[in-house]
């Protein structure tokens, strides 16, 4: 497993084919995706907002994923005003 901030530099390392698993967040966009054998993961933003180059914040969902070490399976949820809702992955 191998966790950085910035999702190009991420996508790098799981092109690497190094890891099972590669962890990143830095854009705040949901995102699973395999790269070559590696699945690279974006819980996106619990906060709820993501920001643009100049600063500028938009509401967007929040996001949050759990990673079974065990089977390699991710499962997303979207917070809602009720809880925690599944997500697809």
């Amino acid at each position: 497993m191998a966790v950085n901030h910035y999702d190009n530099i991420s996508r790098a390392i799981a092109a690497s084919g190094e890891f099972d698993v590669v962890c990143y967040g830095h854009n705040h966009v949901y995102s699973v995706a395999r790269i070559g054998r590696t699945l690279a993961i974006n819980p996106g933003a619990i906060m709820g907002a993501a920001f643009s180059a100049d600063g500028g914040r938009t509401d967007t969902a929040s996001t949050f994923m759990i990673y079974d070490t065990a089977t390699g399976e991710v499962a997303g949820f979207e917070v809602s005003g009720s809880g925690s809702l599944p997500r697809e992955p």
